[in-house]
């Protein structure tokens, strides 16, 4: 085995922004030549390193998917997304890719690499901010004793990430996290109904329920061999 393999890392996808990334690596693909499409003159682009990515994305169904990374692939992937927010056919695509992008372009190394891209509808994010909320004003109100929980500080500052990210509550959010922080998202949200249920509103608690069920779907994956 290679050192590029053995570096692999992977990286989980809401299901809406893979068929997006896909949808847009198969228009490139299609219309290679087409002028308008591809800057060639402009963009170093092989139509075969657009071919691979495309089997990588494949939509499968509509739970979250990981895809594993080899060094190279995370660079090349990164270039292509790049000039994908470019040439998608429709303008809001264009505007999603560029956010994909920029996520991955801030993305750090090791521990601070993107772990997991989720999307956020306005109404989730808000639910899942103010139930948290909840928790940090009351902390007594979950288990703590729980050895699934991350360390608190952690669960407070990802909080406050997820209050900032409130800012444009008119689209879709894109969140990328760490390890550690879906790490702290996902505990925690587990947590959430040992709140009483007078403490949460019909909204919150069909939004969290949403949510449960797609880190539930990761996590069940996790479980698997090779997971």
């Amino acid at each position: 085995m290679d050192d590029d393999s053995q570096n692999a890392f992977k990286v989980w996808f809401d299901p809406h922004i893979k068929n997006l990334i896909h949808a847009t690596f198969s228009y490139m693909a299609e219309n290679y030549h087409m002028t308008g499409v591809i800057d060639h003159a402009a963009w170093i682009i092989q139509e075969g390193e657009l071919e691979s990515l495309l089997s990588t994305f494949a939509p499968l169904d509509q739970a979250p998917h990981y895809i594993s990374f080899s060094s190279k692939d995370y660079d090349k992937f990164e270039r292509l997304i790049d000039y994908a927010g470019h040439a998608a056919p429709k303008q809001e695509d264009r505007a999603l890719l560029e956010q994909i992008h920029e996520c991955f372009l801030d993305s750090g190394s090791g521990n601070n690499r993107i772990y997991a891209l989720m999307m956020f509808a306005p109404d989730s994010l808000t639910a899942l901010v103010s139930v948290f909320g909840k928790i940090i004003d009351d902390p007594s109100a979950i288990d703590n004793s729980m050895y699934d929980l991350t360390p608190w500080p952690k669960f407070v500052d990802l909080t406050n990430r997820l209050k900032e990210l409130q800012a444009t509550p008119d689209r879709q959010i894109f969140v990328p996290m760490t390890f550690g922080e879906w790490a702290a998202y996902s505990s925690y949200l587990s947590h959430v109904f040992d709140l009483d249920d007078e403490d949460l509103t019909s909204g919150e608690t069909a939004e969290i329920e949403k949510l449960l069920a797609e880190t539930g779907a990761i996590l069940m994956l996790h479980a698997k061999p090779g997971g």
